[in-house]
């Protein structure tokens, strides 16, 4: 599709943000790991220069992944509030075409970055639900640090008393009752 504006020369399938002057790229998808295995990302940027992303993480659970390309142009300012009913916003979609001003309702479905008048991205429509920006942050910050989220989990051991233990002797209210600790 040569001299066509709206269709660059490798058809992306999302649409992300630089976040910061190391190249780190939000992308709104999971991506893969094990599809990509050392192999570099092919990225086209907004201004249809073509160029390769390095793999940093992702998180299946958010539907998040980071990934970083050298050379880039500024990052982009995460929104800390929430979009006010009736707000205009500007709507990135995947195909240029698709990209357009928008009054931001409740109901508002459409697929894309999602930019406040003021230029901060206030986060990502996707598959009719929006992921606001700022709710992103702890989890872009564990996927740069460490490639994957660390998760708190709550674990419970029981181990039971056996007939000889010696929690028996110093407990004698155990007796012969079956017991765990």
């Amino acid at each position: 599709h040569q001299g066509d504006a709206d269709v660059p020369p490798v058809m992306p399938n999302a649409v992300g943000v630089v976040l910061d002057e190391q190249g780190h790229v939000f992308l709104p998808e999971w991506v893969d790991q094990d599809a990509i295995k050392g192999k570099t990302i092919p990225v086209v940027m907004g201004d249809g220069i073509e160029s390769e992303a390095r793999f940093i993480g992702t998180d299946h659970q958010t539907n998040v992944t980071i990934l970083q390309v050298d050379g880039l142009a500024s990052p982009v300012r995460l929104s800390d509030q929430p979009i006010p009913e009736g707000g205009l916003v500007l709507v990135f979609s995947v195909r240029r075409s698709m990209t357009r001003l928008s009054v931001w309702t409740a109901g508002t479905i459409e697929s894309g970055v999602v930019v406040n008048v003021d230029g901060t991205v206030a986060g990502f429509a996707r598959q009719g639900q929006f992921l606001r920006a700022s709710t992103c942050v702890p989890v872009i910050r564990q996927l740069i640090a460490f490639g994957r989220v660390n998760r708190a989990f709550l674990g419970v051991r029981a181990i039971a008393v056996g007939a000889d233990d010696p929690e028996r002797l110093t407990n004698p209210a155990l007796g012969r009752t079956p017991s765990v600790r």
